[in-house]
C-alpha cells in the first residue's frame, strides 16, 4: 500500500470542532492488520480518558507535544515519541501546548476507521 502526501479520507473526530483525521490505511488494505490514522490536536484538545477493548493503540508524535495519561501516569511526548498503549488500559491525551501537534496512530487490529466514520 502506497500513501501519497495528499492521500487518505478525511473524517472528522467527535466532539472537537477542529478534530480532522485522515484515515491513511484501513484494515481492509493491510490484510487484517491494522488501521494508521493522522491528524492535528490543537490546544486543549485531545481524547478524553477512556480504553479499547478490541485494539492496541501507539501514537507516533510528528510534530508539537502531547500530553499523555496512561494506566495513571502522566508524561509529555515531545515530537519523535513513541507511546505504545495495550488494550483494557485507562489512557487521554491532550495538547496543552500553543501550536497545534500532528500525530499519527496506529490501531491493531483494525477498526478504528469505521468508528470514526460514523
Amino acid at each position: 500500500v502506497v500513501v501519497q502526501p495528499n492521500g487518505g479520507q478525511a473524517v472528522h473526530a467527535l466532539p472537537y470542532p477542529n478534530g480532522i483525521y485522515k484515515i491513511i490505511a484501513r484494515g481492509s488494505q493491510t490484510a487484517g492488520l491494522f488501521t494508521i490514522i493522522e491528524g492535528l490536536v490543537y490546544i486543549n484538545e485531545g481524547a478524553r480518558t477512556h480504553y479499547h477493548m478490541k485494539e492496541d493503540e501507539t501514537f507516533y508524535v510528528v510534530n508539537g507535544t502531547l500530553q499523555f495519561y496512561v494506566a495513571g501516569d502522566q508524561f509529555c511526548a515531545p515530537a519523535g515519541t513513541t507511546v505504545y498503549i495495550p488494550r483494557n488500559v485507562t489512557q487521554s491525551v491532550r495538547n496543552i501546548n500553543s501550536k497545534p501537534a500532528h500525530v499519527q496512530i496506529l490501531f491493531a487490529p483494525p477498526g478504528r476507521e469505521n468508528y470514526l466514520e460514523q
